[in-house]
């Protein structure tokens, strides 16, 4: 009866949840964190305070932070583009990208674009930053548990965060 089970309830379903310690597969991300935490609990604890990346792509190898990020780049192998521009009717993947595309039927964002690859802004601060950070390097920000340096103060705090949440 449980054989049944399975093959009726669970195989042939994806599995974009890979444990990078053992290759484990599973369909949902809660289905790996309880794996992670039960086997590898010694790897929970390093992978927090690191930071690493814990979620891969079953089709790529891919590695993710987030359960939202994987999902956005799963749509990508599925060729699923459900963000849809009401100008012009051309299709994105992540509402991210849409915004990114909206900006061309808007004259405002034309204010400040990026001679160094296609990016526009709206304010020269957010340029500026832009160039500093992924055209230059620059990383002024340091993370006070590791040392870990960021281009930005709200990347900083949010490293940070997995030194506290791993106490």
């Amino acid at each position: 009866y449980l054989e049944a089970h399975i093959r009726s309830v669970h195989e042939g379903h994806p599995k974009p949840f890979l444990c990078r310690n053992c290759d484990k597969a599973f369909t949902r991300y809660e289905q790996l964190r309880s794996h992670m935490r039960n086997v590898h609990p010694a790897a929970v604890a390093s992978n927090e305070a690191s930071g690493e990346l814990e979620l891969i792509c079953e089709q790529c190898n891919r590695r993710y932070s987030t359960k939202n990020a994987l999902g956005e780049h799963l749509k990508r192998h599925a060729q699923q583009k459900p963000h849809i521009c009401e100008h012009c009717g051309v299709a994105k993947v992540t509402r991210t990208e849409l915004l990114t595309h909206l900006r061309i039927h808007n004259p405002d964002w034309e204010k400040f674009k990026c001679k160094q690859c296609p990016q526009l802004f709206r304010h020269k601060s957010a340029i500026s930053r832009h160039v500093r950070v992924v055209h230059e390097g620059q990383r002024r920000f340091q993370c006070s548990h590791c040392h870990k340096r960021f281009g930005t103060h709200a990347s900083q705090v949010r490293h940070e965060r997995l030194h506290i949440a791993s106490f």
